[in-house]
């Protein structure tokens, strides 16, 4: 792919854009400083049974309250997701850790976004270095 030096240097003067200048003001006026920040917890193969999930959950749900600096999510194993999720209400948003990218056939153990989804799922981890 050939780059010509205009583009280059479209690209290099766009970026500024992306830059704070010192006379910006940093009232919210943007979506970009209105959100809150988004902090996440990926369980991975963890915990060991269903009690010590709904233990956990309960754990994490407890600790975050109205007056929380940052939304939270939990990705949880396929197991364990509607369980935490009955727990966590709308307090805590609960993922998946792994979606596979097919949306079906013959792939064993595959969790497709349409299965998850259907059960109420809206996030999903994708791109885990132990799985490439």
């Amino acid at each position: 792919m050939k780059i010509s030096i205009a583009s280059t240097l479209a690209l290099a003067t766009s970026a500024s854009a992306f830059v704070a200048s010192p006379a910006t003001d940093r009232s919210a006026s943007t979506q970009l400083f209105e959100r809150k920040p988004f902090i996440t917890g990926n369980w991975k193969l963890n915990p060991s049974t269903k009690q010590e999930a709904i233990t956990l959950a309960q754990n994490i749900v407890s600790s975050v309250t109205d007056a929380s600096p940052a939304d939270v999510a939990l990705f949880v194993p396929f197991p364990f997701i509607e369980t935490v999720q009955t727990i966590c209400g709308d307090k805590i948003s609960v993922g998946a850790e792994m979606v596979t990218p097919e949306m079906q056939g013959a792939f064993t153990g595959g969790v497709s976004p349409v299965m998850l989804k259907s059960c109420g799922v809206q996030w999903a981890l994708a791109g885990h270095s132990e799985r490439r």
